[in-house]
């Protein structure tokens, strides 16, 4: 059995990983993942992000801010939530 550094290798060595989301992705094809305690948020860390969420909200006082950037996040986050890869139509937008 490998090690999860000689896994790493032997996945970015197969194909160019252009982000962590893509080695993530990549990764969890294979078969790889983390437990659930490991990938949970504690109590305090939660409130740090959700207080940092509320400030930019109300600093933006509540309208969108559009970014290619943000687009894609988004998008990412859809498809793995729908388990589709949209990546290819990133180009369009």
């Amino acid at each position: 059995m490998m090690n999860l550094e000689d896994e790493v290798a032997k996945v970015r060595s197969t194909a160019p990983i252009t982000s962590p989301s893509d080695a993530i992705a990549r990764l969890e094809r294979e078969g790889h993942s983390r437990e659930i305690s490991e990938i949970r948020l504690d109590d305090s860390r939660r409130a740090a992000i959700v207080s940092r969420i509320r400030q930019d909200r109300l600093a933006r006082r509540g309208k969108p801010v559009l970014s290619p950037e943000m687009v894609r996040r988004e998008v990412i986050a859809s498809e793995r939530l729908e388990g589709i890869d949209a990546r290819d139509f990133f180009d369009r937008i």
